[in-house]
């Protein structure tokens, strides 16, 4: 399931992966391959969003900056739910 998350993909296959739902992007029943999906953007899009957190956490705890705790907040509870959106999409 994760076997393309490390390799190498260029912008234009993130967008590819957006632009859906469209007439032009719509296969036929019979053309829909049943080969198992390949989620590689979600993983980056959880990993971004846990770095973010991650720095959050850090600026709180050596810095003492309490301004950080409502931004740890908002990315915290964004994190998994907006990756599985994601994922899912």
């Amino acid at each position: 399931m994760f076997s393309e998350v490390f390799k190498r993909h260029d912008k234009d296959e993130a967008d590819a992966l957006f632009i859906v739902g469209t007439k032009t992007t719509t296969p036929s029943l019979s053309a829909v391959s049943s080969a198992p999906v390949k989620p590689w953007l979600f993983s980056r899009v959880l990993a971004l969003l846990g770095l973010s957190f991650g720095l959050l956490t850090l600026l709180f705890l050596v810095f003492h900056s309490d301004k950080a705790v409502p931004g740890m907040v908002f990315i915290g509870s964004l994190a998994v739910p907006f990756s599985l959106a994601i994922m899912f999409f």
